[in-house]
């Protein structure tokens, strides 16, 4: 009977070994292109990540008006606001097959993304968890077995429509993991790099 509790762990396993990507897709900052000046005398950047889309800090009146009205509803506390303008790539490791705009912001002193469609479709909200000690015991248990070893970088706590989930990333030596854990423990999404 104790052979069946470590099937999972043992598939769990293979599933990595087979997940690893190239080393180079997941280098953080690659490229920056030429900072734009808008009419309004606004300056953007668009930063490019290996492994994710462009992303372009853009002015409030870069925003399309459904996003910032929506955000402006929902939001009216929040402060120290951020607009960026999500444009997928290729080689994007979550899939995103189209243009967002998210905002980074703080409402009580705590930080919080919020991710929006142009028409102003709210698609997700991430604040940071502050410590592992605070998550579903099904996570933290999902961690330690799962991926023994590993050193917790940083965890954020995703909210979407349909579901909660939290984002995990971890290194150990020069491995390192992006694992989307679902509160039971379960996992809903993993990228791991050799």
């Amino acid at each position: 009977m104790k052979f069946l509790n470590y099937v999972p762990a043992v598939l769990f396993s293979a599933f990595l070994v087979t997940s690893c990507d190239d080393a180079k897709k997941d280098e953080k900052v690659v490229t920056e292109t030429p900072a734009v000046t808008s009419d309004a005398g606004m300056t953007s950047t668009t930063v490019r990540y290996s492994g994710d889309g462009n992303r372009t800090v853009v002015t409030k009146t870069d925003v399309p008006t459904p996003v910032a009205t929506t955000f402006g509803k929902k939001f009216v506390k929040a402060d120290k606001v951020e607009w960026v303008r999500y444009d997928p790539i290729a080689e994007d490791n979550w899939d995103m097959d189209k243009d967002y705009y998210f905002v980074n912001y703080e409402m009580e002193g705590i930080p919080y993304s919020t991710w929006y469609t142009p028409e102003g479709e709210w698609i997700k909200t991430t604040t940071p968890f502050k410590d592992i000690k605070g998550l579903p015991l099904a996570v933290s248990k999902a961690i330690a077995d799962g991926f023994p070893g590993f050193e917790v970088v940083e965890i954020d706590k995703e909210n979407d429509k349909d579901m909660d989930m939290y984002e995990v990333e971890m290194k150990k030596g020069e491995e390192k993991a992006k694992v989307k854990f679902l509160p039971n423990g379960d996992i809903f999404k993993a990228k791991v790099k050799s």
